[in-house]
């Protein structure tokens, strides 16, 4: 059966939801044949979590020691000591060794989850990380952060040009991907990267047999292609066009990764996870995080981005139960999730988390908090050196003002920049050296030379 791009697309109406990210394209053609291998052993990996809407990080890393965290500041917010999870070693429920205890700072208790990998020393808990300038816009932060650059012109992500400079993505079309419903901007590139809502519905309808027939085969010396490979395997129709190459391109990268998906069995109805692992059924977040394992085990991806939204908590944030204690424990909960599943990979993989901005200091009349500036960061997995960072004491803590020590006395200043952390990421865990860092991440050579003091690496790897 020959089949040409229009009759392919009238034809696969039976299709279900699949997604891939549609950019401006790189100019070599996908050559190989598919591939459903499974990950080669020792491949670093990198789950990424976005948490969207600001996540008030006063409140998720508690400064118990700065003095102005208090009932004045926080008032209906504040969270009593005993509420809260002490790292300091003296309680029975977390009993904690010497080099991983920290006397000034707690975490929310919705963290509980946490603190199997905490007290294994596997967790870093990041606080004041941010970037000069801090803009309050969701929109600009986001794309910020994600590009790892504050140039608004940029339009491709900083998680994106690792895998290009790292993972071969012409040959492996399935090395990174997004598990969201939009594109992530830290995915977004020259070339195609899978993004998928639901990975059960990353497939033609029907059987098997149809979804080979679907899919078809490359043409070759003196064989007709067919299917979606044939479709676009072969010579282009209207070559001359703007963006042919690349609607090419995205064809076979689609034909390549659903196939990925179709010949390791991709089914997060019928995954069961190991080691005690949970992924309920009642959150969206943990449906994603259960795709993201079965895929790291299964499949050649390397790098995969996951969003959970609901931050942006102006009203009614909650203290012990609500909105952001009920985010928390979800984000909490799948790091232990994953670090039990993942195991025979763990010192492989890292989990790294973020938001576009921390919140005010100051509580609003609202029982919330608005956009803030410094933000907070988990990192887990089997090479992490646990513990607490930028977070030491209270006289270093408070020496310039604490959780008010911006200029109007609103927010949380930062001490160390985003793009050091993930320069420590890229080096150590991906070992990139200095020439691919300054391509992954624009000018990091001029801006840490610049600013010495927010660009050192805090050393949790």
């Amino acid at each position: 059966m020959k089949l040409d791009r229009r009759d392919f697309f009238k034809t696969t109406a039976g299709v279900t939801a699949l997604t891939l990210g549609l950019n401006a394209f790189a100019p070599p053609i996908f050559k190989r044949k598919l591939l459903a291998a499974p990950p080669a052993p020792g491949k670093k990996k990198l789950i990424f979590i976005f948490m969207r809407g600001g996540n008030d990080v006063i409140n998720m890393m508690i400064p118990r020691g700065d003095p102005m965290y208090n009932t004045t500041v926080r008032q209906s917010l504040y969270l009593q000591p005993e509420d809260a999870i002490w790292l300091d070693g003296t309680t029975t429920q977390y009993p904690i060794d010497t080099g991983l205890r920290n006397s000034f700072a707690q975490l929310h208790p919705s963290l509980a989850p946490l603190m199997e990998v905490y007290q294994a020393g596997e967790v870093a808990v990041l606080h004041r990380i941010g970037y000069k300038n801090q803009s309050q816009s969701h929109f600009d932060s986001q794309q910020f952060y994600e590009n790892g650059t504050t140039n608004p012109n940029l339009e491709v992500g900083m998680l994106y040009r690792q895998a290009e400079e790292t993972m071969d993505l012409v040959n492996n079309h399935f090395a990174a991907l997004g598990i969201s419903s939009a594109q992530m901007v830290a995915l977004k590139g020259a070339s195609p990267i899978p993004n998928i809502p639901d990975v059960k519905t990353f497939k033609f309808a029907g059987s098997d047999a149809k979804t080979l027939k679907f899919l078809g085969r490359l043409p070759s010396p003196g064989v007709t292609g067919r299917g979606l490979l044939g479709a676009y395997g072969g010579p282009k129709d209207y070559p001359t066009k703007p963006y042919r190459e690349g609607v090419y391109q995205t064809g076979l990268a689609l034909a390549d990764s659903m196939n990925t998906v179709r010949a390791n069995g991709i089914n997060p109805d019928t995954y069961v996870p190991q080691n005690g692992a949970t992924y309920p059924a009642n959150s969206n977040f943990y449906y994603k995080a259960k795709q993201a394992a079965q895929l790291l085990k299964q499949t050649p991806v390397q790098l995969v981005g996951i969003n959970i939204g609901g931050f942006d908590t102006h009203t009614n944030q909650g203290t012990l139960t609500g909105a952001q204690p009920n985010l928390l424990y979800q984000v909490a909960l799948m790091i232990q999730s994953f670090s039990r599943d993942l195991r025979d990979q763990w010192q492989d993989v890292l989990i790294v988390t973020m938001s576009e901005f921390g919140r005010t200091s100051y509580t609003n009349g609202s029982f919330g908090t608005d956009h803030g500036s410094a933000i907070g960061m988990l990192v887990a997995g089997g090479a992490v050196k646990g513990g607490v960072y930028n977070a030491p004491n209270a006289s270093t803590w408070n020496a310039d003002g604490g959780i008010l020590s911006t200029t109007n006395g609103r927010y949380l200043k930062y001490w160390t920049d985003f793009r050091a952390v993930f320069a420590e990421i890229f080096m150590k865990h991906f070992g990139d050296d200095l020439a691919t860092l300054n391509k992954v991440i624009p000018t990091y050579n001029t801006l840490a030379a610049a600013n010495p003091k927010e660009y050192t690496q805090l050393g949790f790897l």
